[in-house]
C-alpha cells in the first residue's frame, strides 16, 4: 500500500502542481482554493482528526525529490497537500505567514497546512517564526 500511495502522490503532483500554479496566476488564491474545494469532497462536519495515515501521506509528499520547478513554492505544495487531505476526509487549513529576515531586512512569506493548531507539513519551530496572515477575507 505504501508504494501505491507514493506513486499516486507523485502522479498527482506531476499533474496537479502545474495546474495549481496556472490557476493561482490566472485566478488568484481565493478563486483557486474555492475551485479546488468544489472539486473535492467536503470533510465531515467538525472535520475528521488527522490520522497517522494522513500524516504519513503529508510526510511522503514533503519528502518528494522532484525538480523545484515542478514542485513550485510552499504555497503550491500547501494547496496540493490541503487538497489531498480533503480527499482523505481531514479538515485542514492553508496558513500563510510573514517574517522579516534578520540578515537582509526583507520580508519573507511562507505557507503551510494546519490541522487545528498543529502544522502538518512544517515543524512547529519553523511556523513559530512567522506572523500569520488572514487571507480569508475580502
Amino acid at each position: 500500500m505504501r508504494r501505491i500511495e507514493a506513486v499516486l502522490i507523485i502522479c498527482g503532483a506531476i499533474f496537479f502542481l502545474p495546474l495549481i500554479r496556472v490557476c493561482l496566476s490566472t485566478f488568484g488564491y481565493r478563486r483557486t482554493v474555492r475551485l479546488l474545494s468544489v472539486l473535492s469532497p467536503e470533510p465531515p462536519p467538525g472535520g475528521k482528526a488527522i490520522t497517522m495515515r494522513s500524516l504519513r501521506l503529508a510526510k511522503r509528499f514533503g519528502s518528494l525529490r522532484l525538480p523545484k520547478r515542478l514542485l513550485g513554492s510552499c504555497l503550491h505544495k500547501s494547496i496540493f497537500l490541503w487538497w489531498l487531505l480533503r480527499f482523505a476526509g481531514c479538515q485542514a487549513d492553508i496558513v500563510t505567514g510573514v517574517k522579516k529576515d534578520s540578515e537582509t531586512g526583507l520580508f519573507m512569506l511562507h505557507a503551510w497546512v494546519q490541522h487545528g493548531n498543529y502544522p502538518v507539513n512544517e515543524p512547529p519551530a519553523v511556523v513559530a517564526e512567522y506572523c500569520k496572515l488572514d487571507l480569508s477575507s475580502g
